[in-house]
């Protein structure tokens, strides 16, 4: 697809791991992986093995539970895997089965840009937790420290 390579990149610049998984034989794998810049691939996985895989990848070697994103392309032979992804998403607009996220056209960039927007999103909300901490540790002391009858007979 037109800009994969791109899409593969942005999504690794915002710190996430990806790895291809395909019903493809291996050769044409590799060489697919290759020209995306993707270094982990599992070859000739059949759909109904590919919940089992996203399965052991949330629990990675690390022991860390990890989330996991399936991206396709629609096809119905992706339930199961679906049902297991932490979160699916689907690039094209005629998707068969219920994906998470559907992005309403064909471009692939879509993908890597929700990926980008997320981590935005994540940064405001951390940011905005900071703050109301940090709002607190002051006003509430300041709050506490005012006598209660100075306020009622003011």
């Amino acid at each position: 697809r037109p800009f994969a390579k791109e899409m593969v990149a942005a999504i690794r610049d915002v710190g996430k791991e990806i790895v291809l998984l395909t019903g493809d034989n291996k050769k044409t794998a590799e060489a697919a992986a290759r020209a995306l810049g993707i270094a982990e691939t599992r070859v000739e996985v059949f759909p109904r093995e590919r919940a089992r895989i996203i399965g052991e990848l949330q629990r990675s070697a690390t022991g860390k539970a990890c989330a996991v994103a399936l991206v396709g392309d629609g096809s119905a032979g992706d339930a199961g895997a679906r049902a297991q992804a932490d979160v699916s998403i689907c690039f094209c607009g005629n998707s068969r089965g219920s994906y998470d996220v559907v992005c309403a056209n064909d471009d692939i960039r879509n993908v890597a840009t929700l990926f980008v927007n997320t981590k935005k999103t994540m940064l405001v909300v951390k940011m905005y937790i900071l703050l109301q901490f940090a709002w607190y540790a002051i006003a509430l002391p300041i709050a506490s420290a005012i006598p209660l009858d100075f306020i009622f007979n003011w």
